[in-house]
C-alpha cells in the first residue's frame, strides 16, 4: 500500500500490530498514521477480555502469536511454533538443523587451557559450531527422531582432552 499524506503535511507511516511483542508486526492490515497509534486488540478471549498489542513500524512476522518466530531468528527448535510451522525465521521454509551428512571424526587439543577442536569435522556441509561437530545424520523431518552422531571436545579428567560421542536426538528446524 502506498503511504498517504497526513493533514499536517507529514508523510504517514504504515504501522503493524505486534501481538507477541517480538518487535515485528503481522503483514496484514497496516494502520497509516503520522505517529504511533494506541495499542490495538489482538484477541478477544471467551470471557470477553482482550489481549492487546503495540503498533510498530517493522513488519514481516510470520507467526504473530509466537515471540520466538520473527525475521532474523537464528535459534533452532524441535517443536512447531504457535502457528504450527517450523519456519521460525520467516523465510518461507523450514531449515533442518541436522541435514544428511557424513563428516570426518573430530580431533581435540588443549589450547590456552581449553579443550577445543583441532582438526576433523571435514566434508560437505560439515562444520564445528559451539565446539560440536555432527559427524553423521540422516535427514529426518522437523520434530522427528533422528539418527545422528555428535562429537564434542571435552576434558576427561584434569589433563585429558578428547572427543565425546553422543547419539540420537530430535530434528530441530529454523
Amino acid at each position: 500500500m502506498a503511504a498517504a499524506i497526513c493533514s499536517t503535511g507529514q508523510q504517514c507511516l504504515a504501522w503493524y500490530l505486534d501481538c507477541d511483542s517480538d518487535g515485528f508486526g503481522a503483514n496484514s492490515a497496516p494502520v497509516f498514521s503520522c505517529s504511533q497509534p494506541a495499542p490495538g486488540t489482538c484477541q478477544v478471549l471467551p470471557n470477553g477480555d482482550k489481549t492487546m498489542g503495540s503498533y510498530i513500524s517493522n513488519t514481516g512476522d510470520c507467526c504473530d502469536m509466537d515471540s520466538q518466530a520473527f525475521p532474523g531468528q537464528t535459534q533452532f527448535f524441535s517443536s512447531p511454533d504457535a502457528c504450527g510451522s517450523y519456519d521460525y525465521n520467516c523465510d518461507n521454509q523450514s531449515t533442518l538443523h541436522y541435514p544428511a551428512q557424513t563428516c570426518s571424526a573430530l580431533t581435540c587439543a588443549i589450547v590456552n587451557g581449553a579443550c577445543v577442536p583441532s582438526a576433523g569435522c571435514a566434508g560437505t556441509g560439515c562444520k564445528v559450531q559451539n565446539n560440536l561437530c555432527v559427524t553423521s545424520a540422516n535427514a529426518a523431518a522437523c520434530g522427528a527422531p533422528i539418527n545422528a552422531t555428535f562429537q564434542l571436545c571435552a576434558f576427561l579428567g584434569p589433563i585429558v582432552c578428547q572427543p565425546m560421542t553422543e547419539n540420537d536426538t530430535v530434528q530441530s528446524c529454523l
